[in-house]
């Protein structure tokens, strides 16, 4: 059975950032977006998801084996030169790179934290998801299996009545853990007392 309490704020220490909380830049949305085709210049902009106003932009150059980066932070103008890494893929192809400008790792996510884009080791972050309790867990395991049924855990049209019967299944397991973690944790708050 996993560790973990029943109360708020049980689960592991959350003193860390948290990636989520970071703007990054993907190596893979720029390969989508036929960043690598050529050589490209241009910008790239961070929306708010519910206006649609620009947060941050960036200015990006990218080469054979480089990308520049230039922004501005509180104030300050920023240069970086990223150098890009490629691998060879099973079927054929190239997978590109960033290698960090701190440790030189190969990753395909740099963060923007403290002012500088790195990867997630050298910024020290962390998953929100590492950063729950137990019990938290299993109402975020809860909610994805329940996003994939029906409102009000009904059959959606087109799915099979296997599928339906094993995700409800799934959610009853998962309830079932939930209740016995928290009766562990009030049987150890009562054997505190």
């Amino acid at each position: 059975m996993a560790k973990g309490g029943w109360r708020q704020g049980a689960g592991r220490p959350s003193l860390r950032e948290k990636a989520e909380n970071c703007r990054s830049i993907d190596i893979r949305q720029f390969k989508r977006h036929g960043l690598f085709q050529a050589r490209w210049q241009g910008s790239w902009f961070w929306k708010d998801s519910r206006t649609g106003t620009i947060l941050a932009e960036i200015s990006l150059q990218t080469w054979q084996d480089y990308v520049s980066i230039s922004y501005r932070w509180n104030g300050q103008a920023i240069s970086e030169l990223v150098r890009l890494a490629r691998t060879p893929c099973t079927f054929g192809g190239k997978r590109h790179w960033f290698l960090c400008p701190g440790c030189l790792r190969r990753g395909a996510i740099l963060y923007q934290c403290h002012g500088r884009f790195r990867c997630r080791s050298c910024h020290d972050l962390r998953y929100q998801s590492q950063a729950v309790d137990a019990i938290e867990r299993t109402w975020l395991a809860q909610g994805k299996v329940e996003s994939k049924m029906g409102r009000w855990k009904s059959r959606p049209s087109g799915m099979h009545k296997t599928t339906h019967e094993r995700l409800t299944e799934k959610v009853t397991t998962v309830e079932r853990e939930r209740r016995s973690l928290m009766i562990a944790g009030l049987r150890r708050a009562m054997d505190m007392d």
